[in-house]
């Protein structure tokens, strides 16, 4: 067992804690596509919670298994885990589509910069995946599946003011 962090706003801990994990509502475009995302650091989920002035954060902290789970693991930024990324971010099919658990680096702040430039056309797929790089020490952990999600189990809320 592992404790993993999620850092949202009040009204989404609130439909997490009273109605569950719902992986259709994944914002779209992620680094590991559509899931529930969680980090092994409670600092960085504080920090995501508190994004945004005059809304309430807060932090679900979770125990998880691993136990019988499809899981997989990108140990650095690599090439594979670039590829990865890439085609998450553009809605293209990737290799890890049968996978529960996905666990890797967090990409970069400039993502936002990098996919607007992939979009007018001005960096190719090879450039894009040579820029991108790791939020260091950061790591993802992403419920890609129902039956990840089910080995979820909520331990505390902390309402962050």
């Amino acid at each position: 067992m592992m404790v993993l962090y999620h850092g949202t706003d009040m009204t989404s801990a609130l439909s997490i804690i009273y109605d569950g994990i719902d992986l259709t509502k994944s914002k779209p475009r992620l680094d590991f596509g559509n899931g529930f995302y969680l980090g092994d650091d409670y600092a960085a989920a504080k920090k995501w919670a508190t994004r945004f002035p005059n809304i309430v954060g807060v932090v679900l902290a979770y125990s998880m298994s691993f136990e019988g789970l499809k899981i997989k693991i990108f140990d650095s930024a690599s090439k594979e885990w670039g590829e990865e990324v890439f085609a998450n971010r553009f809605n293209h099919k990737t290799k890890s589509s049968d996978i529960d658990c996905i666990i890797g680096p967090i990409a970069d702040g400039r993502m936002q910069f990098l996919l607007q430039k992939v979009d007018d056309k001005r960096m190719s797929k090879q450039q894009f995946i040579e820029a991108i790089t790791p939020m260091i020490p950061s790591v993802q952990y992403v419920m890609k599946t129902t039956k990840a999600v089910q080995n979820l189990k909520l331990l505390r809320k902390d309402v962050l003011a």
